[in-house]
């Protein structure tokens, strides 16, 4: 008995033993950090430059998460240390970067590298996130391979179908998928749409599984509930660039999977062109995709630069990693495509109060697209209540062509008969 003590006890003395935060990584709620980890200590507390958190439990597979302020520059968990890198300032520039389809490839640590490297302020993930599919332990390898990144800028997800697969005889699965996929993402809360400010944008993030879920299986996101909240978003910032990201392609002219997502654009794109979107992008076809700026669907410029309110692009940003769908498109590109590719890529986008500049960057570093939405500020027409005193004065030598006028006219009038 006291032989099975001792080892025991040394056990738990042993390097290693002792608790450690796994897959650090932050999310953005427009005011202060949240910080996402998985841990076997019992309540653990987030310790920052200037204080400390404790922790709540998400109650799956070991996941916690803690509130830091806007303020903290570095943070320690479980006894390991973190830097946050500098937020930007409130006009940017802000670096975006958007990769959607990534799992657990060689090709995906890869592209994950590759968007490390663009020395992003914030990232975004289109679904699809890790392809775990259930399976914890795959999402502790997808965020461990994140950490060194995703530990100091913040990464926020969208719901994509492999987030709540339900697949072949096991619709429990599913269940399971989400339940996960929110312990590690907990920006959304309850809900699998949410939305927060960054700098000189407003992101938005939806779920467009909820036009393709059935009811009896997958947990449900109402339709009419997140089109409601797409509308409150969409209005609540009028003066800020706005991005909403989610899943499913509302064009996509890559005929696997589905091609367009018909149910999700009907529903979103009346919302998204009344509340004025900017941009919005997506995944699940497994390709580049870029349209024009679109009104109705149909091309308002064909140009890669435009101004503001001119439409809406709608960019498919698939080739994050998991697999490519090379020979899916069809032949005859549509009008709305401005531009197609089947390689693996990321979006990268620089935001300040006068534009948004976009890069698509391929896995070897190389610019595949770019695209410009111009803001233009309008300007206050000039009124001679403003005039400048100089400016209200008669034009030079105007008094003293009407002197000559008048000697003139005076005259005249002596020569006349009477």
């Amino acid at each position: 008995m006291r032989i099975g003590f001792l080892l025991l006890l040394l056990a738990l003395l042993a390097p290693g033993a002792a608790a450690e935060a796994r897959g650090v990584h932050l999310a953005w709620d427009g005011g202060s950090y949240l910080v996402a980890f998985a841990s076997d200590a019992p309540a653990p507390v987030v310790r920052w430059d200037g204080g400390q958190a404790a922790a709540i439990g998400a109650g799956v597979d070991g996941q916690w998460v803690a509130r830091l302020p806007a303020t903290a520059t570095r943070y320690e968990v479980d006894g390991r240390s973190f830097e946050i890198a500098p937020r930007p300032p409130a006009d940017g520039p802000l670096r975006v970067a958007f990769l959607a389809d990534v799992g657990r490839t060689a090709d995906s640590w890869r592209m994950l590298d590759a968007v490390a490297n663009a020395s992003p302020d914030l990232v975004l993930v289109g679904g699809d996130v890790s392809y775990a599919n259930g399976d914890a332990a795959k999402w502790d390898e997808w965020l461990a391979r994140v950490e060194p990144l995703a530990s100091r800028v913040p990464m926020m997800a969208a719901m994509g179908n492999h987030e709540t697969y339900c697949g072949g005889d096991m619709p429990f699965v599913c269940a399971s998928e989400v339940a996960q996929y929110r312990a590690r993402f907990p920006a959304s809360g309850a809900s699998a749409f949410y939305a927060f400010d960054d700098g000189p944008a407003r992101f938005v993030a939806l779920d467009t599984e909820a036009y393709h879920q059935d009811p009896g299986l997958k947990p449900g996101t109402s339709p009419e509930a997140q089109l409601a909240f797409l509308n409150a978003s969409l209005a609540a910032r009028p003066s800020a660039w706005t991005v909403v990201y989610f899943h499913r392609p509302l064009y996509s002219s890559n005929l696997r999977d589905g091609g367009s997502d018909v149910a999700a654009r009907a529903s979103l794109v009346p919302a998204l062109q009344a509340g004025g979107a900017d941009v919005v992008l997506y995944g699940h076809a497994h390709a580049y995709e870029r349209t024009w700026p679109l009104l109705n669907g149909t091309p308002a410029t064909r140009g890669s630069s435009w101004r503001e309110g001119q439409g809406i692009v709608y960019v498919d940003s698939g080739g994050g990693g998991e697999s490519l769908y090379a020979d899916d498109f069809d032949a005859q590109q549509p009008g709305w495509s401005a531009k197609r590719d089947a390689g693996y890529e990321f979006v990268l986008l620089t935001i300040t109060t006068k534009e948004i500049a976009a890069r698509t960057i391929a896995e070897d570093g190389s610019v595949l697209d770019s695209f410009r939405a111009e803001r233009v500020e309008p300007q206050a027409p000039a009124s001679a209540a403003t005039a400048s005193p100089q400016e209200s004065r008669p034009a030079p030598g105007l008094g003293l062509a009407a002197a000559l006028a008048g000697v003139a006219l005076a005259a005249a009038l002596r020569r006349a008969p009477r």
